[in-house]
């Protein structure tokens, strides 16, 4: 019980760290392509090509850890479904 409580804290720890990493002197897409982007993802029925995504360590990490951030959350609800269908 005690490490599960040292987990969640940890998790907690990371999650407000990684949120509170000041951005403002990053620019992460420049404003044209920012503006191109949304330009062509606004008109009906488009089918939107993005361009190539680096496929460096970093991206590899990031879509791992996207995958598992999805399937936590699809078993969350899946158990909340349960409970909510049990009564």
């Amino acid at each position: 019980m005690n490490i599960k409580i040292i987990l969640l804290l940890v998790l907690f720890y990371l999650i407000g760290y990684t949120v509170n990493v000041s951005s403002e002197n990053i620019i992460r897409i420049p404003n044209e392509k920012l503006e191109e982007f949304e330009e062509n993802i606004i008109i009906e029925n488009n089918e939107y090509k993005s361009e190539s995504i680096d496929d460096n360590m970093f991206n590899k990490i990031g879509q791992k850890v996207e995958n598992v951030i999805d399937k936590s959350f699809n078993l969350v609800f899946k158990i909340l479904k349960g409970f909510v269908g049990s009564e």
